[in-house]
């Protein structure tokens, strides 16, 4: 595993060159607290993490929650969407997020990996990072 660090210009050339995503924007060049490496998100991690998604119930709620994510055009989703697509209650989403998160970073290696992240601008949503979205668009 490699640490990323550049400007995003040319954190955006390696991952053209390499194909290696890292699993967010603002976590390029950041190091674990244990002073490993940054994981970088790519073909056969995302596919493991896909796999590894409630095996026993052909995906479960994590897939289903990140396949309403995938459809929409820009990967993301407020939790008022997902709460109604799911028809679930608020308490009730925190668990498919956090398995989702930690099948992310068990497949990874990494303990800071994740595919579905917040943003507080416009009410605040959940998104799956750009990179990230594309490759499993690939997969699903």
């Amino acid at each position: 595993m490699k640490l990323l660090e550049g400007t995003p210009q040319e954190i955006a050339e390696y991952q053209r060159i390499t194909g290696q995503v890292p699993t967010a924007q603002r976590a390029v060049g950041a190091t674990t607290a244990s002073g490993g490496n940054l994981q970088i998100w790519n073909e056969a991690t995302a596919n493991a993490f896909w796999r590894s998604l409630d095996p026993n119930r052909n995906g479960g709620m994590q897939k289903k929650l990140l396949r309403f994510m995938i459809k929409k055009e820009d990967g993301r989703a407020t939790p008022d969407e997902l709460l109604k697509y799911l028809k679930i209650n608020n308490k009730v989403l925190r668990g498919p997020l956090a398995n989702i998160t930690r099948n992310a970073r068990r497949e990874t290696g990494y303990d800071k990996a994740l595919v579905v992240e917040w943003a507080t601008d416009r009410g605040g949503y959940y998104y799956i990072p750009e990179p990230l979205l594309a490759l499993l668009k690939q997969i699903d």
